[in-house]
């Protein structure tokens, strides 16, 4: 069996470039490629072929297994034999064994979260974003390449093969993927940086779980893995607008060029930072105070990098992008006021609170970012994004320096992240508040273009976790007594969350401050002059609806991080208007 999976993988990747030629070929003659060599259609079947082999292989190993554990009850010298006749004077064998153990990788030796189920459906969520965003112009095939990889994971972790395999199959999906579009014609060099990211996220999503052990479900680790492969991608991708040939950068940018570069170096830096305190772990903690030479090294680096490609100061734009403009120095304050107010609440929490993790005073601080992501949305969506790509670097150094304990910070920060630790973080990595900061930015972060006037998809984290998880929350644990079957999520909760979202989104819509979106880019110019007067406004408050209730149902049911996977499902709906 192992053999003939190895086939379909050679398979696999000859038959993607021959296929590409043949493409080639007949571009010059048809104007448009005969349907029977679509790259896609093809490649589609060799994946539920490759798929079913896997899954027939399940059986057939576990029935191997079984026998063997039967033959050895029958005969237990039968193992002992076995081993004497390997020669132990062998050091090749013996390498080979090891390397052979060590490459195989049971899916129940990945400690994962322990939670109710282990979210497998989290796998679809952003390649649902990426077909009701249009963030690719081949997003289908977007969807089929993760798709594809994580049930190939998924299987192989399940079928006992080795990942040492897994970048030979990298190679065939990304010649499907380069060839086809979804890295829009990028030359060689970005080629094989994408080509590092595909098996790299293939790696990460084994490597992940073993780094950081019951601080995932599998369905978690499978947004968070997909998201990193996205974020890069996107980041090459845009690079290549600069000058793919020769890689220089304009003398002058526009500003959403600057922000570009200031926001995706500072994230990686952070990043960086992090990766490197986890790899000297072991060394920092001995010296600790060897972290801030590291930081202040990396920040240097940064600098100097962003210097270049901006071809200013970098800290002094951030100076000038924040004041420039009175409203931005007037959100800028007013955002510091409530940074204030939060580290106020966390610490007379953590003093006066006799439960420092309990549900009510993490909700405060969800409401505390409804009172700070709403006006930013509504002002200067673009500032709040820039401002919640900083802060997440600032949450991620300040978790290094918590989990290493760096003097003099290192003690009075982990006391501090007590007010957010809830049963779901089992590893050693506080997640919570990290969660809550993305699950109300990630709208930003995954919506093309942030206009004057935003549309209803950008409050998705407000509405999901910021309105409907808090009040479900808090009107559960007061008046909540009928429980949904297999779930501690009270009826009573998730109705007064339906409630009062509506009310919420009602005030929104009526004021004037935000719009529905473009419903003419998802209807499409053919089926919007076919729909009778009215019928829009219906379509509209029905996908608001739908949102809404069924949002709200999966926030009463899911076992997985609330903070992260609703409004990643939300903002999926409300894209679609």
């Amino acid at each position: 069996m192992s053999q003939t999976i190895q086939t379909m993988e050679l398979l696999t990747v000859i038959t993607v470039p021959v296929i590409i030629t043949l493409q080639q070929l007949l571009v010059g003659y048809y104007s448009e490629v005969p349907v029977f060599f679509k790259l896609e259609w093809i490649t589609l079947a060799l994946c539920m072929l490759y798929i079913w082999i896997c899954a027939s292989s399940i059986s057939i190993e576990d029935s191997n297994l079984k026998e063997n554990e039967e033959s050895n009850n029958e005969n237990p010298n039968r193992s002992k034999t076995m081993e004497k006749s390997i020669p132990k004077s062998d050091p090749a064998m013996g390498c080979s064994s090891k390397l052979s153990t060590c490459m195989t990788i049971n899916l129940n030796d990945l400690q994962w979260r322990k939670s109710r189920d282990q979210g497998y459906w989290c796998t679809l969520l952003l390649p649902f974003v990426m077909i009701t965003d249009g963030l690719y112009d081949k997003s289908v095939l977007n969807t089929l390449h993760i798709s594809f990889i994580n049930n190939i994971l998924m299987y192989k972790i399940l079928s006992h093969l080795k990942v040492e395999t897994l970048s030979l199959k990298s190679i065939g999906l990304f010649t499907l993927i380069q060839q086809q579009g979804f890295l829009f014609g990028l030359d060689t060099m970005e080629t094989l940086l994408v080509f590092i990211i595909f098996v790299v996220f293939q790696y990460s999503c084994v490597k992940l779980p073993q780094l950081l052990p019951l601080s995932f479900t599998s369905g978690e680790n499978e947004v968070i893995t997909q998201s990193a492969a996205i974020y890069l991608i996107s980041v090459v991708y845009k690079l290549s607008k600069f000058d793919p040939t020769t890689y220089t950068i304009p003398r002058k940018l526009d500003e959403d060029q600057e922000i570009f570069f200031f926001t995706n170096l500072a994230v990686i830096g952070g990043a960086i930072v992090a990766v490197t305190s986890y790899l000297l772990g072991k060394w920092m903690k001995k010296f600790t105070l060897a972290f801030y030479p590291l930081l202040f090294t990396l920040i240097a680096i940064v600098t100097i990098l962003l210097g270049y490609m901006m071809q200013q100061n970098p800290l002094m734009w951030l100076l000038r992008y924040l004041t420039d403009e009175t409203h931005r120095q007037l959100l800028f304050l007013y955002w510091a006021v409530c940074s204030a107010v939060s580290a106020i609440i966390a610490t007379v929490c953590y003093n006066f609170a006799k439960n420092k993790g309990s549900t009510i005073i993490r909700k405060y601080f969800h409401i505390l970012a409804i009172i700070v992501f709403t006006p930013g949305i509504l002002v200067d969506s673009k500032m709040l994004s820039v401002a919640t790509s900083c802060v997440l670097v600032v949450v991620i150094v300040l978790e290094c320096i918590r989990i290493i304990r760096v003097w003099p910070f290192g003690d009075a920060i982990h006391n501090a992240f007590q007010v957010f630790v809830d049963e779901k973080d089992g590893g050693i990595v506080i997640l919570t508040h990290i969660y809550l900061l993305i699950g109300c930015a990630v709208p930003l972060w995954l919506s093309q273009k942030l206009q004057s006037e935003p549309p209803i998809a950008l409050f998705s984290g407000i509405i999901s976790i910021g309105i409907g998880d808090t009040t479900a929350s808090i009107f559960g644990t007061k008046f909540g007594k009928t429980k949904w079957p297999n779930s501690k999520k009270s009826v009573e909760g998730t109705v007064a969350a339906i409630v009062l979202q509506g009310i919420f989104v009602i005030i929104l819509l009526h004021s004037g401050w935000i719009s529905f979106g473009n419903t003419t880019q998802i209807l499409g110019d053919t089926l919007m002059p076919l729909l009778p007067n009215g019928a829009l406004w219906i379509y509209r408050y029905l996908v608001v609806t739908i949102a809404i209730i069924s949002t709200s149902l999966l926030e009463a049911f899911t076992s997985q991080i609330d903070n992260l996977v609703l409004p990643i499902f939300m903002y999926t709906i409300l894209r679609c208007i």
